[in-house]
């Protein structure tokens, strides 16, 4: 996970960040990451000021880089590039996301099926790429 901001930079201490505004990810969208984020803030001692909580992790990011406020979000989204943020990797804390695999409850098409089974079959291989990623 990261923390993202535009300039200036704000204090990163739990104190500092107890004081900005939060841009944060819309809980329907995402609950465990949501939680995981309100989780977090809560064992550092305290309840984050959310200001926003946009569906879209472009818009976020862009959010966060119009000076909104700060934003916690997967690592993953530093591959969009948004002009205007700064990502700093959190080490404090360990969070984890869920990752899941989500398809049509029709009947799938023989490509999509493969992949289906495929998952099934490494997943214990994936979890622990995903493990090992995280530390």
């Amino acid at each position: 996970m990261d923390v993202g901001f535009s300039r200036p930079l704000p204090d990163t201490s739990r104190h500092g960040l107890a004081a900005e505004p939060f841009v944060l990810f819309e809980r329907s969208e995402a609950a465990g990451l949501f939680d995981q984020i309100i989780g977090a803030c809560q064992r550092e001692h305290f309840s984050p000021h959310i200001v926003s909580q946009p569906v879209l992790m472009q818009t976020l990011l862009t959010e966060v880089a119009s000076g909104l406020g700060v934003a916690v979000a997967p690592r993953c989204i530093t591959s969009l590039n948004r002009t205007g943020c700064v990502f700093i990797p959190i080490k404090r804390q360990k969070l984890l996301m869920q990752i899941e695999l989500h398809y049509p409850d029709t009947e799938p098409r023989p490509t999509v099926a493969a992949f289906v089974e495929l998952t099934r079959n490494l997943k214990h291989e994936i979890q622990q790429l995903v493990s090992r990623q995280m530390e």
